[in-house]
């Protein structure tokens, strides 16, 4: 394992960490990988293939020329979540990946972001909107991924609810979790003034190399950005008209005049 890899480092505090949790209960050969994958940001796979080494790194059996997916295997997790939050330059996504230990090309990078662009947010988000604004002008949307554990539901529920009053005066308004590590995996948000229970936002920065991230959590004034997201539906489309509008005129026509194996957007 490579000492100046911040992704390694990620990992080896993450499993110090859950030691720690667990006391004489923890068991590598046992461990949670998806509890693991939140914490580091390392992908599913990546992370099986170092469990069967007892979470020794070890060099990739192919040798030679390689393919998209296995230069960017263990990178996946990054780039994906990238792309779900809508960072689609190539340039930026490449930096992000360097920074957690990726050796590969731009090219490469470019490559995995022309077959994985499905995972863009806005026409994801805005067809929804459109579905949601054909029942009701003024409905709220919730936006939820599907890999997070919601320790305490009620109070969960509690704070969607309160959010949603926010989000019907046409914010767009996120949650913001705690950070307990500092974790390279996830991008950082900075709270500003309080209003009626609920932040504004003033600074969202993508995921940190393990300096940065050390920084934020010593600061105490980031949370990490949960990729949850509460807004109203019409509000969503107003802005996505007015900061990408071709995207929103192809996003609208995917909902109101859907092809099969037709592409809308490259």
């Amino acid at each position: 394992m490579k000492n100046d890899n911040d992704l390694h480092v990620s990992l080896a505090q993450a499993l110090q960490d859950m030691k720690m949790e667990q006391g004489e209960e923890f068991d590598p050969s046992a461990i949670n990988l998806a509890e693991l994958q939140r914490r580091t940001g390392i992908s599913r796979a990546k992370l099986r293939r170092l469990k069967s080494n007892n979470f020794k790194d070890m060099p990739h059996a192919l040798t030679g020329r390689k393919s998209v997916k296995t230069v960017m295997t263990g990178y996946e997790s990054v780039a994906n979540n990238l792309l779900r939050q809508g960072v689609k330059n190539s340039s930026v996504i490449f930096e992000r990946l360097q920074e957690v230990g990726y050796k590969g090309s731009l090219s490469g990078v470019k490559r995995y972001i022309n077959a994985n662009k499905t995972l863009l947010p806005p026409v994801r988000y805005a067809a929804g909107c459109c579905a949601a604004m054909k029942q009701d002008e003024n409905a709220v949307v919730v936006v939820l991924p599907s890999d997070h554990v919601i320790a305490d539901v009620k109070a969960f529920q509690k704070a969607v609810k309160l959010v949603a009053e926010s989000a019907l005066n046409d914010n767009l308004v996120t949650f913001g979790i705690v950070p307990t590590f500092p974790a390279i995996g996830y991008g950082y948000v900075k709270c500003g003034t309080e209003e009626s229970e609920v932040f504004t936002l003033e600074k969202f920065v993508e995921k940190p190399c393990l300096e940065k991230a050390q920084e934020y959590l010593a600061s105490g004034e980031y949370s990490w950005n949960s990729g949850m997201f509460v807004f109203k539906a019409k509000t969503f489309i107003e802005e996505l008209k007015l900061h990408n509008p071709q995207m929103a005129e192809l996003s609208i026509a995917s909902f109101e005049k859907p092809r099969l194996n037709q592409i809308l957007f490259v």
